[in-house]
């Protein structure tokens, strides 16, 4: 049950950056973002660490990973006007962070 609400989590944020579903990017910020959530440690190698179990897991290359994660943030950046698009690691390890307070104060409450 947790597990499904985390993926609803990540899922409603990253309609609502405007992310097209379509995109391989999708799938990977998904499961990224999901991967950051149950441990954070990751944040500190993106590149070596977590784009390196996404692409075992999903069977593609890092580039690809990282490629394809960067296309549908500056999608989502372009549908929405906005003017300084983060980096991949900023955009996940934020949303990351966001959905871990969320839980926390949740927990708290």
């Amino acid at each position: 049950k947790k597990d499904l609400q985390l993926e609803i989590s990540v899922t409603n944020i990253l309609r609502e950056f405007g992310v097209p579903a379509h995109l391989n990017g999708y799938v990977y910020l998904r499961k990224g973002i999901i991967y950051l959530v149950k441990d954070m440690g990751m944040a500190r190698s993106i590149t070596k660490g977590l784009y390196y179990d996404l692409a075992k897991d999903c069977d593609s290359t890092v580039n690809k990973i990282e490629r394809s994660i960067r296309n549908a943030i500056e999608v989502a950046w372009e549908r929405g006007n906005g003017r300084n698009r983060p980096c991949n690691s900023e955009f996940m390890v934020q949303i990351a962070d966001y959905i871990r307070l969320n839980q926390m104060a949740t927990m708290t409450a």
